[in-house]
């Protein structure tokens, strides 16, 4: 009797703050533990560039059924590009790709995968033996930011803090004092982790452990030279599939 291949979900979760957040594993492995049990680490080959030593038979922890629908969570346009990167920079696959309410079992009825983002994946994950009850067999779980890492070495840049030139002029302010003010908001939210903790821990049904971890190991709260180089590599990646126009570089407020 032929049995239905194992349905692939690749997953995001990240509910807490505008800023950059580098790949789980590399931060925390133990919260990491939360997404994946049977990830492997791999080095790129010598003289290959990053982006390309990885083929199609290295991806042995893929299911050789691909995947042909996505359902996606679209609160979050960069993850669904990330995802689309993924799939056919490096996976060689195409899926269809349908905006959806994120609600994965509704989700998983009508595609072969989905993607979730901020509280819905988090909330996903705490009841994931009754996820895969109702949908009738195993989910394989990913994580966006870890498949990200694995295929380039770089950090998952999820967003940043951003300003038009013509708003900072009309603001009044300098270069300089916004970016003071953005810091010191920073600095003020990371003195005052708990009382974050204890303000999120009614409104979503996650353990106030994993919102204190995400908040206080997870996030990476500097833009820096790895940040900017996964940003330009996913601008790159974004343009070649078409998922995004081709971009002028990058433009760092200068103070």
């Amino acid at each position: 009797m032929n049995t239905a291949p194992p349905t692939v979900v690749p997953i995001l979760a990240t509910p807490f703050g505008v800023v950059p957040l580098p790949a789980a594993a590399v931060l925390n492995p133990v919260l990491y533990s939360l997404f994946t049990s049977s990830m492997r680490a791999d080095d790129p080959r010598p003289g290959q560039d990053p982006l390309c030593y990885r083929s199609r038979d290295d991806l042995l922890d893929w299911p050789e059924e691909p995947v042909r629908t996505l359902a996606a969570d679209t609160s979050s346009r960069s993850s669904v590009a990330y995802a689309q990167i993924l799939f056919r920079r490096f996976l060689g696959t195409d899926p269809r790709v349908d905006a959806h309410a994120p609600e994965l079992e509704a989700m998983l009825e009508e595609h072969d995968a989905a993607l979730l983002i901020g509280d819905p994946a988090l909330d996903a994950l705490e009841r994931r033996s009754d996820v895969e009850r109702r949908v009738g067999q195993p989910l394989e779980w990913h994580d966006l930011a870890e498949e990200w890492h694995r295929r380039t070495g770089l950090p998952w840049v999820a967003a940043v803090w951003a300003v038009r030139e013509q708003a900072l002029a009309e603001s009044g302010l300098t270069a300089a004092e916004l970016v003071s003010d953005l810091q010191r908001s920073r600095d003020h939210g990371l003195e005052h982790v708990e009382e974050l903790v204890r303000e999120w821990t009614p409104r979503i049904a996650v353990p106030a452990a994993t919102i204190r971890a995400y908040l206080s190991e997870n996030i990476h709260y500097t833009l820096d030279a790895d940040c900017l180089k996964a940003i330009r590599v996913f601008r790159e990646c974004a343009a070649e599939i078409g998922v995004l126009p081709a971009l002028p570089s990058l433009r760092i407020l200068e103070v």
